[in-house]
């Protein structure tokens, strides 16, 4: 099978969903036949996996990144991941995660000179649940209080 340079430096150059490389695929001008055996070839010869592509995402995003699972799922959803995929513990870990980076990131506004309800905001349009921003602002109590 021949496969154009373009698409090959697309996979190659960084890890791309199935869906990301379907969408590639159209913007070549590929048949859906054609398509599909490309498809189904990087998937063979494992350029391409779904499942290893979740876990490290979720491993990397929770190394570097401060993020609400709100943001993790539009991400996954623009990338063509259905979140129910993701392994229970890795989901574990991105509501542990979420909980620290509200924390995290209020402190970080808070010391930066914004107010309590400016940072609520900030938070809730990032993604973060009420219960989550509820437990930072909490937190910024406990450093008023020291």
């Amino acid at each position: 099978m021949i496969i154009d340079s373009k698409l090959m430096k697309y996979v190659i150059f960084k890890k791309r969903t199935e869906h990301e490389v379907r969408e590639k695929c159209k913007t070549l001008n590929y048949t859906s036949d054609y398509i599909d055996e490309v498809v189904e070839y990087l998937k063979e010869a494992e350029y391409i996996n779904d499942e290893i592509y979740i876990t490290k995402y979720i491993n990397n995003l929770l190394k570097l990144k401060k993020t609400s699972v709100a943001e993790v799922k539009l991400d996954f959803m623009k990338r063509g991941i259905d979140f129910d995929r993701v392994d229970f513990d890795l989901v574990e870990r991105l509501y542990e995660h979420e909980k620290e980076s509200a924390i995290y990131l209020a402190n970080k506004k808070y010391k930066a000179g914004d107010t309590i309800e400016k940072i609520k905001r900030y938070l809730n349009a990032k993604g973060y649940t009420y219960s989550n921003i509820s437990n930072a602002i909490d937190n910024l109590d406990i450093l008023d209080d020291n």
